[in-house]
């Protein structure tokens, strides 16, 4: 084994429990104890049990008392151990959870006792001598043994000394902690000008763990990624650390995982005992640390990310490509697997190979990722979407930033560059993106600016694959320029640069329409949701439909057409067509006719053609 994995099954085998414990009353004694062994701060003293010898590791992270299987029946025959069913639980562990049987342990040394200390069997044999200069340990006395009275843990003389009293020399430091519930020791820290609250966790080899909701709120793992981090568990160093009037800087591990122990929210992290150095005073009713000399030098045998924790931008890119995968996922569901992969494919000019084997999520994400990183598996990533479709996860970003898309460009499609007879061709520019980022960078503000849609209709993130189509002017283009600049439209930039910050500073608009007055787009992903039978004619549909557009805006005539036939519909009419069409902002008068002339007439082209075109 590498010396980096026998560093890591240090603290990979912490357990939480949180249960309720008693106290009796101090004794006037002092009783000291040998340190066997300190393995990075880690403390592995010997006690008397039962008239024999064992090793135990001493853990205010373990919220109870856990002896090894072996000693079951000899603990129980001798009396330090009594069964309370009353204690049964589930311990939540690193990999799993595990159902245990409640007992309570009675210890005595001296004239120190520890009476009905909540306690469980489990093996605990977590250090060997031949990787770790020991074969440790019998068990693990947990924060019920060590809050009772002030204990003294001196690794330079190899001894804890435990007391009815402690006063602290004057030159020695205080770290005040919180207790939350009954057990929980919180140290409260600042990180530049954030705070961030520790458990104390002295059976923890690692300088700094911090838990997952703390990794992912300040997309630790994103950082670290554009830093170089690929593989393996992941170390960083935020920079000066602050607690009390203890500074420094450690290699912290950063836990991902989605459950068990280092997943709280209501904490941000466990602190190991490297960090209060090689003498200090544990006192729980002080609800203090009393240190001599902090910190003990802890490196860990990786590799650290020298990463901080400002405000990082907010990348959509992994959300859009979910959304892209639910919509594709849409088409599935009416056409099936195959028809609906191969279109897709067709849409992104790519080469798809088609597994007959694969359904569903596993092949949308085997046709838009034919290769992921080790960390992130098709699996994972179909999981995380069907778990919560639309949430920013760590694995989607991750391999979309991989996958590296090419810019969005003109797409030459079938259906459309074929249809000779288009009653408009040659009027405006045709364009069908297949980068939705930067359809929604590019166009989203636009939409906002033209009252097509509201922020609260239409999010960013449903922008590029809830719109089959759009068309644009080119006359307006100057004006949409100044609205950028001020007010609203300099919020939705701001937006736009937040969602996508990696994205590349996109030409203007005005390079889509390579000289027409008129743009049309028209969004063929969102049209395949509808599945593959009627793809061809919702293309054609969504295209005449923004053709319209275009037409009723260079047309007077048409423009007094649609007014007077709006006028003459009754409420009724005019209110079923709102309630049909509820992401527009019909209050724009121009929005309501220019939409009610598109979908009337959309799929009665020749009608037009007629009588204004002819």
């Amino acid at each position: 084994m590498t010396k980096r994995n026998q560093w890591l099954r240090g603290f990979f085998t912490t357990v939480f429990l949180f249960i309720f414990t008693s106290i009796t009353p101090f004794a006037s004694e002092q009783v000291q104890l040998p340190i066997v062994k300190s393995i990075g701060g880690l403390i592995i003293t010997k006690i008397e049990l039962a008239g024999k010898d064992h090793l135990f590791l001493l853990d205010t992270g373990s919220n109870a008392n856990f002896i090894n299987p072996a000693l079951k029946s000899e603990l129980l025959k001798s009396g330090h151990i009594t069964t309370d069913t009353k204690l049964d639980t589930v311990v939540n562990t690193f990999s799993k959870k595990i159902a245990l049987k409640g007992h309570r342990l009675n210890l005595k040394l001296k004239n120190l006792t520890y009476n009905k200390m909540p306690t469980y069997f489990m093996d605990n044999n977590r250090f060997t001598k031949a990787k770790d200069g020991i074969d440790c340990c019998s068990g693990i006395l947990g924060i019920d043994f060590l809050k009772k009275y002030p204990i003294e843990f001196d690794l330079k003389n190899k001894v804890v000394k435990i007391k009815t009293k402690f006063n602290a020399p004057k030159q020695w430091e205080r770290l005040s902690f919180d207790v939350i519930g009954k057990n929980v020791l919180k140290i409260s820290c600042m990180i530049g000008k954030r705070n961030v609250d520790f458990r104390f966790d002295s059976g923890s080899e690692a300088p700094l763990i911090f838990h997952t909701n703390f990794s992912n709120t300040h997309r630790i793992a994103q950082k670290a990624y554009l830093a170089g981090h690929e593989l393996g568990p992941l170390f960083v160093n935020l920079g000066e650390i602050r607690c009390g009037n203890i500074k420094f800087t450690a290699d912290s591990y950063a836990y991902l995982g989605s459950s068990g122990a280092l997943s709280h929210s209501f904490i941000d992290g466990n602190m190991g005992p490297s960090l209060l150095g090689e003498h200090y005073v544990f006192d729980f009713n002080k609800k203090a640390f009393f240190i001599a000399k902090p910190v003990l030098e802890n490196k860990v045998p990786y590799k650290s990310y020298e990463i901080d924790l400002k405000a990082m931008q907010r990348n959509s890119i992994g959300e859009l490509k979910q959304a892209e995968a639910l919509i594709l996922n849409s088409c599935i569901q009416v056409s099936g697997e195959k028809d609906c992969i191969n279109k897709w494919c067709r849409i992104y000019g790519k080469k798809c190979s088609y597994n007959e084997k694969e359904k569903g999520i596993g092949q949308i994400l085997k046709a838009m990722y034919p290769k992921t990183s080790l960390d992130c598996s098709h699996f994972k990533m179909g999981a995380n979407l069907m778990k919560a479709p639309l949430k920013e996860d760590y694995c989607w970003w991750k391999e979309t930033m991989r996958l590296k898309e090419k810019e969005g460009e003109q797409l030459e499609y079938s259906v459309v560059t074929q249809k000779k007879d288009y009653f408009m061709k040659g009027e405006f520019q045709l364009y069908l993106p297949r980068n939705q980022v930067e359809l929604t960078k590019k166009l989203y503000c636009y939409a906002i600016y033209s009252n097509l849609i509201t922020t609260e209709s239409v999010e960013p993130l449903l922008f590029a694959l809830s719109i089959k189509g759009m068309s644009l002017s080119n006359k307006r283009l100057k004006q949409y320029y100044s609205w950028l600049a001020q007010g609203e439209g300099q919020k939705c930039q701001a937006w736009m640069n937040e969602l996508f910050p990696y994205e590349k500073d996109q030409e203007k608009l005005e390079s889509l329409f390579f000289g027409r007055d008129h743009l049309v787009i028209v969004n063929p992903l969102t049209i395949l949701g509808d599945g593959v039978t009627g793809f061809e004619k919702g293309l054609t549909t969504t295209l005449s439909h923004e053709a319209l557009h275009v037409l009723y805006d260079k047309n007077k005539k048409i423009k007094k057409y649609v007014k007077d036939k709006w006028s003459k519909l009754s409420d009724k009419k005019k209110e079923e067509f709102k309630k049909a069409h509820p992401s527009y902002q019909f209050d724009k008068e121009d929005v309501l006719l220019k939409e009610y002339f598109s979908y009337t007439f959309q799929d009665k082209v020749d009608l037009i053609k007629k009588e204004f075109m002819d």
